[in-house]
């Protein structure tokens, strides 16, 4: 059994709006390098989100539970943190 890293962009960091896979790797370093990679490509306008899978598994509970790993926030999050504690 292998452990995938799933990267998905997330629009403003909304996990219920606008989002898209950026690529599935089997090295960690890899994952965290294209999350990087396109959050800065994309202006910072999407959160880039790493989460860990292990392959040729699926059951409902586990898939919306997955494990967070890394999160780039988009830059919308951060004014929001920013404003909430100021």
């Amino acid at each position: 059994m292998k452990t995938i890293y799933a990267v998905t962009a997330y629009l403003a960091g909304d996990a219920h709006g606008h989002s898209y896979v950026v690529g599935i790797f089997t090295d960690p370093n890899a994952a965290r390098n294209a999350a990087d990679t396109e959050h800065a490509r994309r202006g910072g306008k999407y959160a880039t989100v790493i989460t860990v899978h292990n392959d040729n598994q699926y059951s409902p509970e586990t898939f919306r539970v997955a494990k967070e790993v890394y999160r780039r926030k988009s830059g919308l999050e951060i004014f929001r943190a920013r404003n909430l504690t100021a």
